[in-house]
């Protein structure tokens, strides 16, 4: 499948972000993400002009999750990275790749991203994710919920933070 993707082999739609253009296979982009075979099925624009122009994603996500599409492998992605993959897997409910990034994200939690992680997992309704974050937080509750982060933090997002404070008090009640 790598071979197909990386030497373009009989690609009949074209991924566009920015000017970067990424040859692809509209039946193995939509055997692996619903919203990608809706678009290829129905009347769409995308269907009449072999092409999609991606806008809310750079040309390293694009990159990235086409790999992963076709050869279900990610190349060691950075914090940043692991982030933006995980938006585009879940704008295209590529299930499988948005699991991947949550436990990346999950490996890679800290006290000066969790706030971050706990957002992201909010957005893209991943409970499991948001889960290990309130555990992880209820762990280090005191520089946590003492941090200039977590300050700003619950100013723009009370009730998520809220949510976390919950968790964090039936937590001490077991």
């Amino acid at each position: 499948m790598e071979q197909l993707l990386r030497e373009k082999i009989s690609c009949d739609v074209t991924l566009r972000v920015g000017s970067a253009e990424f040859p692809a296979h509209k039946t193995i982009l939509g055997a692996r993400s619903p919203v990608f075979k809706a678009m290829f099925t129905c009347d769409m624009q995308e269907t009449a002009r072999n092409a999609l122009d991606i806008s809310d994603s750079d040309a390293d996500t694009v990159k990235r999750m086409l790999l992963y599409v076709y050869t279900d492998t990610l190349d060691h992605p950075d914090g940043d990275s692991v982030e933006k993959l995980c938006f585009a897997a879940d704008k295209y409910e590529i299930l499988c790749l948005k699991k991947k990034c949550a436990l990346l994200l999950e490996s890679d939690l800290c006290e000066s991203n969790a706030c971050r992680i706990l957002l992201l997992a909010d957005r893209h309704q991943d409970e499991y994710l948001k889960e290990t974050v309130c555990r992880f937080i209820s762990k280090f509750r005191s520089p946590i919920l003492q941090s200039e982060e977590w300050k700003s933090f619950e100013e723009r997002h009370y009730q998520l933070a809220n949510q976390v404070l919950k968790y964090i008090c039936l937590q001490k009640m077991q």
